[in-house]
């Protein structure tokens, strides 16, 4: 086998081994993430969904509706 026929070879087998890593850790990172915010709320929610991956939509979800919320302090009386 030639070097170039190789290097077609492996190159395009370390980019795909690279992006299924990385999209690993984003996905751990994200869980990770949404566990510390939402605590046991987490856990309540993978149970009723029945799957983390549902679960964690849902959080994500609750995530973007809460940042889109006008929210303002109450003054003090």
């Amino acid at each position: 086998m030639s070097t170039g026929t190789l290097l077609a070879i492996v190159i395009p087998v370390a980019v795909v081994i690279v992006l299924i890593t990385l999209a690993i850790f984003l996905d751990r990172r994200r869980r990770r993430r949404l566990r510390e915010r939402f605590g046991s709320e987490y856990d309540r929610t993978v149970e009723e969904t029945g799957s983390r991956r549902v679960a964690e939509h849902d959080l994500g979800a609750r995530e973007e509706r809460h940042e889109s919320l006008d929210i303002q302090p109450l003054a003090p009386n």
